[in-house]
């Protein structure tokens, strides 16, 4: 029996999350921006087909390095 969408997406959230948060603070350098595109991120996951995500992993960096507008750099 294979999972359901809701499981595939609670276990690739569950495994993922953390990296999600650490990719999208690395950009922005706030925890709390980093946390804005963490939940943008699982928003956009459940709208997808799991089946057209071969890894997840990768798409869920992807999602969040796009979602992250880099930060300015500092004044000369």
């Amino acid at each position: 029996m294979s999972e359901s969408t809701p499981e595939i997406v609670e276990t690739w959230w569950t495994e993922h999350r953390r990296l999600v948060r650490d990719v999208a603070y690395r950009v922005l350098g706030s925890i709390a921006d980093a946390e804005d595109v963490t939940q943008d991120a699982y928003v956009r996951l459940p709208a997808h087909d799991p089946a057209t995500i071969h890894t997840p992993r990768a798409w869920l960096v992807t999602v969040a390095s796009r979602l992250s507008p880099p930060r300015p750099p500092p004044p000369p």
